[in-house]
């Protein structure tokens, strides 16, 4: 099992990781797109709950407030 939390300041290639893992076969996320990110700006707990029950191996990609939850 391999989860991994591509984080950083803006500027700093998280969204650039990502997109190279998926190609090389990886489940991976941007938290910047699809619905993750709540108003208030941390992550939708209940949705990102689902999605580790889900996944094993997952990469996420993003900086929010409540990442440390997970």
């Amino acid at each position: 099992m391999a989860r991994v939390l591509l984080t950083g300041n803006v500027g700093r290639g998280q969204e650039h990781s990502p997109r190279r893992t998926s190609l090389a076969g990886f489940l991976t996320i941007d938290i910047d797109y699809g619905g993750w990110v709540l108003p208030d700006g941390t992550w939708d707990e209940p949705l990102m709950g689902e999605l580790l029950a889900r996944h094993d191996d997952l990469i996420v990609s993003g900086t929010v407030e409540n990442q440390g939850r997970f």
